[in-house]
């Protein structure tokens, strides 16, 4: 079992742990005429403000670019932003672009819950193939994970973005880009002083097969791991071997899989591994459901019932 940290320290990265944004984007508060009030805007990454419209995350901006609800703009006191009555909290997706020991630019988008604290939940989300290079499809990507989100605030969503010129199986896909994808975690777990054993990660079509993979490589940082649509026929990332079963037995695994004979039966053998080398692993196949259908009705239990997938992803602790 390789140790996360270990790792770093052997290939010379441990430097990159800390990951430093190059170019950010998002909600800031901002008093533009100097008057101690602050009003809310979104910045994109050129640096410019959006205004008159809905910004990527679903939120109103008026023609000033202030943010609104019901046409009223939304403030707080510049002198005290962090407390008072009537307190505003922002809009609080934001997408930043870090640098990192293989990347110089690497995209992703972190959600923070309203009134974070020390020790919350992480899950870190792995999206599917063709993607491409916008972070606003990216948000969009997240709304279900952030429909719980904003009904909790229990939990930080991480969302890397793939670099669409790796997203090919010759080069790696996810698999190339996994020590990036460690570092930013662990600069994440870092800054927001995240719960070391509430860290799970999930992932889509082909991040979901990713996800499962980089879980049996670094066994010690995830606490579970959740599966939609992972094992198609065609996703070079569907591969599956023996000995990962015994790695991956300390991180519960959920998988649902679309109504497809290769699918199923891949999933039945990942599943088998893990529980046979002692761990949990349950396959929910979608009956009669193709690979984007089978998708849309895994995404429909996220918070099904008052406890389903979002709710197990922050309760599970890793086992150690």
């Amino acid at each position: 079992m390789r140790q996360w940290k270990r790792l770093l320290v052997s290939a010379g990265l441990m430097t990159a742990m800390t990951v430093t944004p190059v170019c950010a984007a998002g909600w800031q508060w901002m008093d533009q005429n100097n008057d101690n009030v602050s009003e809310c805007y979104y910045v994109q990454d050129d640096g410019t403000v959006l205004s008159g419209t809905t910004t990527p995350d679903g939120y109103t901006v008026n023609e000033q670019g202030a943010w609104v609800v019901d046409g009223v703009v939304q403030t707080q006191s510049v002198q005290s932003p962090q407390s008072g009555t009537g307190q505003v909290t922002a809009p609080r997706l934001t997408r930043n672009y870090t640098q990192t020991s293989q990347l110089s630019r690497f995209g992703y988008v972190l959600y923070s819950p309203a009134n974070p604290g020390d020790n919350m939940a992480l899950i870190v989300y792995l999206h599917g193939h063709n993607l491409g290079d916008d972070l606003t499809d990216l948000t969009k990507d997240l709304q279900e994970l952030r429909k719980e989100a904003d009904k909790r605030s229990n939990a930080f969503i991480l969302a890397p973005l793939l670099p669409p010129e790796l997203d090919r199986g010759d080069k790696g896909m996810w698999m190339g880009i996994q020590e990036s994808v460690m570092e930013l975690i662990e600069s994440v777990v870092t800054t927001y002083k995240i719960d070391r054993d509430r860290v799970s990660v999930m992932g889509m079509s082909m991040g979901a097969d990713s996800a499962i993979r980089i879980a049996a490589a670094y066994p010690e940082v995830f606490s579970c791991c959740v599966g939609i649509v992972p094992f198609h026929e065609n996703s070079p990332m569907a591969k599956w071997e023996k000995g990962w079963g015994e790695q991956v037995k300390t991180t519960p695994a959920w998988f649902f899989v679309e109504d497809e004979t290769s699918a199923r039966n891949l999933a039945k053998t990942v599943a088998d591994d893990i529980t046979t080398a002692g761990g949990q692993a349950w396959v929910e196949v979608m009956e009669g459901a193709n690979h984007g259908r089978a998708a849309d009705r895994a995404e429909s239990k996220m918070g099904a019932g008052g406890y389903g997938i979002y709710d197990w992803m922050v309760s599970v602790k890793k086992v150690r």
